[in-house]
Order: structure tokens, then sequence, then C-alpha cells
């Protein structure tokens, strides 16, 4: 092959494979679609953990669980990070606790009252170690959640102060 077909055919090869890579990349990146779940966990779990939240970490001076939409978070993870026999006992859990509230309440949890659900949280610290999973879980997404690690925490972008002449060395 002779260099300048070479250099001209290597040309020609090196720009198709930018502008096709660039056309890729972009409309990859532009797309509007959002990775649907599939629905493990239904919409009225989903209000249930985040109502069961707002008792477990309520709204004070800063945001509560509620606020911090933790049920999408606890959906995300459940779906995404749990094997299948830890999905079944998570869903077993709320199952549990929904038929706790319908035998001390005679209706389901989201149906009672603030202090209703006070009380049964209080039952469910007592007695009911399933509930323990789904409290620290709870506790977690929160903790993980911008508004926790935020406003809960004091939050300072870049900790300390950088000093690029000090005496003391790390080595």
């Amino acid at each position: 092959m002779k260099r300048r077909a070479f250099i001209t055919k290597g040309g020609i090869l090196l720009s198709t494979i930018t502008v096709g890579s660039n056309f890729v990349l972009t409309t990859s990146c532009s797309s509007d679609t959002v990775a649907e779940l599939s629905g493990l966990v239904s919409a009225k779990e989903k209000r249930l953990l985040n109502e069961l939240g707002a008792i477990i970490i309520p709204k004070t001076d800063t945001p509560g669980a509620k606020e911090a939409e933790i049920a999408e978070y606890m959906a995300v993870i459940v779906e995404d990070c749990y094997s299948d026999e830890d999905q079944e006992k998570f869903k077993l859990n709320l199952s549990n606790i929904e038929m706790k509230c319908s035998q001390m309440h005679n209706r389901s949890f989201l149906e009672c009252s603030q202090g209703e659900r006070e009380d049964l949280v209080m039952a469910l610290e007592e007695s009911d170690e399933s509930y323990s999973s789904i409290k620290s879980f709870i506790t977690s997404a929160y903790l993980s959640s911008k508004i926790g690690k935020t406003e809960f925490f004091d939050y300072y972008q870049v900790p300390g102060k950088y000093d690029g002449c000090s005496e003391k060395r790390p080595w």
C-alpha cells in the first residue's frame, strides 16, 4: 500500500470513528428515559415506609425521614441490591407491621391516626425483632440522603483548612 493511500484511508477511518462516537455518546447522555423499578415495592408500601420514617425520625428543626423521601431510596436498594431471599424478608417485615397494626387498631397503618401509629411503634420496639431491621434500614436511608448528610450533620464542603507551608509532614 502506498503511503498517501494509507494516510488518506486512516484519516477517513479516524474521522468516522470520532464523529460516530460523538453521536453515540451525546444521544445516550441526553436520553430522557429513567430506569424503571420493577415494582417490587408498591406505592402503598412506599407511603407506609415514609409514614413510619416520620415517626422514627420526625421533623424538628431539621427535616425528617418523610421529607427526605426515604422510601424511594429503600425501594431502589431492595430491588437492586437485595437477594431474592432478603427481598422476601423485607416484604414479610412490612406485612408483619401491617398485620400488627390491624390487630391493635382494626385498620391499616396508613388509616391510623398519628397517636395510634406511635402506639404501634412503641409496641413494635418492645416485642418485634423484625421491626428492628426496618428501623435500621430507615435510619440508614435517612443518613444516606442529601437531607441527612447536609442538614442533620454539620456539613462542610471542604473539611479543614489547607496549609501548604506547614512544618508538619505526613511522612
